[in-house]
């Protein structure tokens, strides 16, 4: 796809920490709402840069493939929007976890 300057826009968020999350959806909701909002746009690069490991994580999003994304992403708004609705949000096992999760009653916190 040939592009000018004017419709290719680059986001660049910069990573602290180590890269444990291979789960995309951050860097391709910051381009699709670029995308909303600047409809001249075509192109929306997204990256992560990882300052304590020197690389980076690369998504790029062109306007064509929104409703894709948007395909993609409804299902899981949907589960928040009806764990929302219910009050409902079980205890789930994650990296964070063991050292940083403050919820002390989560059968999990420690583990």
């Amino acid at each position: 796809m040939k592009t000018l300057d004017n419709e290719v826009a680059l986001v660049v968020d910069w990573k602290t920490g180590k890269s444990l999350n291979g789960d995309p959806i951050q860097l391709i909701l910051t381009s699709l709402m670029i995308l909303l909002h600047f409809p001249k746009l075509q192109v929306v690069r997204s990256d992560f840069i990882w300052l304590q490991e020197g690389s980076q994580t690369t998504q790029v999003v062109y306007r064509e493939e929104m409703p894709n994304y948007w395909a993609e992403i409804m299902p899981r708004v949907v589960k928040l929007q009806k764990a929302y609705e219910k009050e409902h949000f079980p205890p789930q096992p994650g990296r964070f976890c063991a050292r940083w999760c403050p919820v002390r009653s989560c059968e999990y916190h420690g583990k």
